[in-house]
């Protein structure tokens, strides 16, 4: 799957036992609508990680971690969040979208109304 995204992070879940990484994309409009696209979108970055990260990958064996979660948000998105953030005080040009997030509650605390969809692997 060639699906455009906008932009993306990544956060642990810690609410699921075991624990598991969220993924949470902003494709671009029309790009993410067929779910079974998504699930190989999902599929296919599970099996990515899995070979380049030999801990994941080991994680994952042992049950340790949970599968992946794709969150779908919806349209504009990050720029929401964005325009959020300079509004707030920051600095335009030095927000940048944060790709690695290692806190568990930043997709609950900043995109909260912006998802659309929850795809499990």
């Amino acid at each position: 799957m060639q699906a455009p995204l906008v932009d993306y992070f990544v956060a642990p879940d810690t609410g699921q036992t075991p624990a598991r990484y969220v993924l949470a994309i902003e494709g671009v409009q029309g790009s993410c609508d067929n779910p079974r696209e998504v699930g190989a979108l999902l599929r296919a970055v599970e099996t990515a990680l899995r070979k380049a990260a030999p801990d994941y990958d080991e994680e994952r064996a042992l049950g340790t971690l949970g599968p992946m979660e794709m969150v779908l948000l919806k349209a504009g998105a990050f720029e929401r969040n964005r325009a959020q953030r300079v509004a707030a005080g920051g600095s335009a040009s030095q927000i940048k979208v944060p790709h690695v997030i290692p806190d568990p509650s930043f997709l609950s605390r900043q995109f909260q109304d912006e998802v659309l969809s929850r795809i499990e692997h």
